[in-house]
């Protein structure tokens, strides 16, 4: 799977209530209709169930009647790490956790292509560490992601897009792009 890290020169549009035109983007881009993963602030948890072993259960559950998932729930549980987890209240994760939980949990449902928005904020680098592998042994042909702060990713093994006002290309066009977030302030 290819995995891409875009560079933007207007980081607000990544926001909740603005990033419906980077979604269309990558629609015409990548000429596949993606699964989205956002980052809502303090929901990362159906609000179903209490434990994260509840959790992780009712979702893969879920993904397998609807379209599949990548994982079963026990190469799930060992590939992610939740090993030492499973028992905890998700309520008494920290927020980091809870994230990831969230984003594996997403990471776990069968797409061809996955757009990531602001997901590697608040992740440990053990975590993110762990993420990018599982995401590498996930089927799909593409992963983009849109963060604040993309320098993390641009250290890895992404490819790099490039945001022109809505019109995405893997050329840089060099005097009209100044991209805001291979800054370190967003954090």
């Amino acid at each position: 799977m290819d995995k891409y890290v875009v560079l933007t020169n207007d980081v607000t549009r990544i926001d909740i209530n603005s990033y419906g035109d980077l979604v269309q983007a990558c629609q015409v881009w990548s000429r596949t209709n993606p699964s989205i993963y956002r980052n809502y602030p303090f929901t990362e948890s159906t609000g179903y169930v209490k434990t994260v072993y509840e959790e992780i259960e009712f979702v893969i559950e879920c993904q397998e009647k609807g379209g599949g998932s990548v994982w079963n729930m026990n190469q799930f549980i060992s590939l992610w790490g939740f090993q030492e987890y499973l028992d905890y209240d998700i309520l008494d994760l920290s927020g980091g956790w809870r994230k990831y939980l969230g984003l594996a949990l997403f990471t776990n449902r069968t797409s061809i292509c996955r757009i990531y928005f602001d997901a590697t904020r608040h992740i440990s680098s053990n975590r993110l560490s762990l993420f990018m592998a599982n995401l590498d042994k996930c089927p799909g042909r593409e992963s983009i992601f849109f963060e604040y702060d993309a320098t993390k990713l641009l250290t890895s093994d992404f490819k790099t897009l490039y945001d022109y006002n809505g019109t995405l290309s893997v050329e840089k066009w060099e005097d009209t792009l100044i991209p805001e977030n291979v800054e370190t302030n967003y954090g």
